[in-house]
Parts: structure tokens; sequence; C-alpha cells
């Protein structure tokens, strides 16, 4: 307690002492002050301190401007060699498509003519002469067979015609007989010797055998018309070829026996190669275009690089219904038989053109909303967008069937951008990057 009594009697002691110092202070202060007031300041100096601020705030603006101006110009000479580049178009050739074009159809190559051959009468196979593979001619014997019933029933038809034959014989003696008492019957002199009575029995018997005749000579007739019938049928007891040709199928052997009535497999068949018989179908869309007369190609995958000349023979003359194609026969001759019947082939048909189609290339076609569009440069330079109808797709190309005429000059892998009617410069597109010509 007591030091504290002391520390606050030094505190007053001292609080008067520093409050005289420190007004002492101030007095000094404003005084200074008040005469730097009192003294007058040069005009030049402010002046001179806004020019300084002046000339750093120039540099400082020119510092920032100069860069942007000169990316300013940057940017604008891009831009103007974009719009440039933009305007700058490749134009590619275009042909007309030759005045034929190509058909390339499947076929079936089948024989000028085939048939199977059955047997006409019943019996078993004595012998048989060809194979398949052998070549035949008109005629020849194939095999031979044995028919005993009809043997048995041919020797019959003969008896019978000869019992008939000679019943008529015994008839034609009788009629002559009857004949001759008729007439002695109508000489008896004198007149009246003879009664009417016995006169009309002598020439009832007299047509009585005239009729027992004509009956004997039919049934002559009849037994002669069954003889030749077995004796034609005993003649199918050889199987002939009908035309020269090739056995391509053979179903019989020695001692096999075979029906007369058709039932079951075909004995033989034969077909002539010698000429061939493509049969394609052609589309609408080229119907117009086939001519009888007119060639025609045949090709194999199995013979690359070679091909067989052949001749239109013939078409249907109207377009099947329900598929809209026009049948046409072509006849290929195979005097060699370097074509075998029934192959898979490919025919290749020069169908003339009513109206030849532009052929572009593919990167030309522009597909819009409105419709398939070619970009083609006029005469001025000017871009143009040309409306056109497409025929076929050749792959790297494509054909035009209306809407160029052949002359324009077609844009290629053209930018979107660019509005009907800009001027563009057309730069020729390199020979070396220009599409291959479709066939």
């Amino acid at each position: 307690m007591s030091l504290n009594l002391e520390s606050e009697s030094i505190d007053a002691s001292i609080q008067p002492a520093a409050s005289a110092h420190a007004s002492g202070h101030d007095q000094r202060e404003r005084e200074q002050l008040a005469a730097a007031l009192r003294r007058t300041t040069p005009r030049w100096k402010p002046l001179l301190f806004c020019a300084v601020l002046l000339l750093v705030a120039v540099a400082l603006v020119a510092a920032g401007a100069l860069p942007r101006a000169e990316r300013q110009r940057e940017l604008l000479a891009t831009s103007s060699s974009l719009r440039a580049l933009a305007r700058r178009v490749t134009i590619a050739p275009i042909t007309l498509a030759p005045a034929t074009r190509t058909l390339t159809l499947p076929a079936s190559l089948r024989p000028n003519a085939s048939t199977d051959l059955f047997a006409q009468a019943t019996g078993y196979v004595r012998e048989r002469r060809v194979d398949i593979g052998q070549s035949v001619a008109a005629g020849d014997v194939l095999a031979i067979l044995d028919v005993p019933l009809l043997d048995e029933q041919l020797n019959s038809a003969r008896a019978a015609l000869a019992e008939a034959e000679a019943a008529r014989n015994v008839l034609s003696r009788n009629l002559d007989l009857a004949k001759t008492t008729l007439e002695r019957w109508k000489s008896v002199d004198p007149p009246g010797a003879v009664s009417q009575q016995e006169l009309d029995e002598k020439h009832s018997a007299f047509e009585s055998a005239s009729a027992s005749l004509a009956a004997g000579e039919a049934a002559i007739v009849s037994r002669r018309a069954d003889v030749q019938r077995l004796e034609q049928g005993q003649a199918f007891a050889r199987i002939l070829a009908p035309f020269a040709g090739t056995i391509t199928a053979r179903n019989l052997e020695v001692g096999d026996y075979v029906s007369g009535a058709g039932s079951g497999p075909a004995l033989f068949r034969i077909a002539d190669s010698s000429t061939l018989r493509a049969y394609v179908d052609v589309p609408q869309s080229f119907a117009a275009g086939v001519v009888a007369g007119s060639s025609a190609r045949v090709k194999l995958r199995e013979q690359p690089g070679q091909s067989f000349q052949g001749t239109i023979a013939r078409t249907s003359g109207a377009l099947d219904e329900r598929t809209r194609t026009l049948h046409v026969e072509i006849r290929v001759p195979n005097e060699k038989g370097a074509l075998l019947s029934g192959s898979y082939a490919e025919v290749e048909l020069e169908l003339a053109r009513a109206l030849r189609p532009v052929i572009v290339p593919g990167a030309a076609l522009l597909v819009r909303a409105e419709g398939p569009r070619v970009a083609v440069v006029d005469a001025e330079n000017h871009l143009r967008y040309l409306p056109v109808q497409l025929g076929r797709d050749l792959g790297s190309e494509v054909e035009i069937t209306q809407g160029l005429t052949g002359d324009e000059r077609v844009v290629v892998n053209m930018a979107d951008e660019l509005a009907e009617g800009s001027l563009v410069e057309a730069i020729p597109l390199p020979v070396a990057a220009a599409p291959a010509k479709a066939k």
C-alpha cells in the first residue's frame, strides 16, 4: 500500500512538466509552417510537374497500344488471307458417258436341245451300247430291250391275221359260187321254168356272201392293224438317239426291268451342246436397249481373261409383271466344247443409250434438304448451284442424268459456306488427284 501511494505521487509530479514540453513543440511546428506558407512558390514548377506526368502517361499508353495495334494488323491480314482462300475453289473435269453401256447379268448355260429318254416297251435290258460322256449321232442305238410279252402278242396277232386272210379266201370263193348260181338261175330258159321265190333265194345268197366277204376284209384290216401296232411296239425295244448330242445321264444296266408306262427315272438323257443358250432377265430401265441380233459376251469365273461371243437370239417381247424384267435368250456357239452346259456364267450386254449421262466425281455431289446439287463456276467466275438428277453410283464417280450438259466447270470439295453467286477463283484439280474414269 505504501508503494502505491509513492508511485501515484511521482506520476502527479511528472505530468505537468510533460504537458508543458508538448505544447512548446507544437507551437514551433505551427510557426515553421506559417513561415513556409509565407514564402512565394515559383510558377514553373507545377507546370513542369504536369508535363512530366503527361509524358509518363503518353509513354505508358504508347507502350500498351503498339502491341495491340500490331496484333490487330496481324488479325486483319489473317482474315483477308482466309477470305481469299475461301473464295478459291477446285474444279475437276467431267465427261459424257459412252454411247453404249455394259450391263452384266448372271446366267446359267443350257444346251441347245436336251431330252430324257424313256422306254415305250416293257421288258428287260438285253444290251447297253453307250455310257455318259459319249457323243452319238441321230438314230444311233443306245440300248436294246428283250420284250417277250410283246413278242408273244405279235405272234398271236400275226396268227389272227393269217386266220382272217384264210377266212376271207373261203368267203371270196363262196361269193363267186353264189354269183355264178344266181346268174345261172337268171338264165334258165324258158322263162317261168324257175319260180320267183327260188330266184329270190339265190339273189339273197349272193348278197349274204358279199356281206360276209366284206366282214372278212374288215377283219383282215383290223388284224393287220394289230400286227403293225405290235411291230411298232417291238421297234421300241431299240432305244434310239433322237438327235446328235452327248449322253449326260444313264440310269440302266443290262438285265434291268423297264416299264413302257413311262414310270421311274429316264433311261438316258441326251444334250446337244454344240450351241448353248443363256437366259438373262434384263431390268426395265435397260430393256429398251436390247435388240435381237446384237452381240453379247459370256464369261466364266473359272476362265478369267477369256470371253465367248454370243448373239441375242430373241426376247420375250414383254416385261414380267412380277419382276419388271425382260426375258432374253442368247445363243453361244460351242463347237469346241469349251463351255459346259449347266455352268454359271456372267453375260455382258452392250446396250445403246437413249440419253448419255454426265459423269462427275463423287466429291462434286452436294446433298441438300431440297435435293442433290452440283456447284459449278460460270463464265464470269461466279458460283452456281445446279439441281441434278442422279443415275448410277460408280464408286468414285456418279452419273448425272439431268441438270448438266457436260461443258460445266464442276467444283469438288467445296466449303458449304459459299453463297450462291459468290465470286471465286477456279483452280484446276491436279492430274494425279483426278479420279479414274469409270467404264
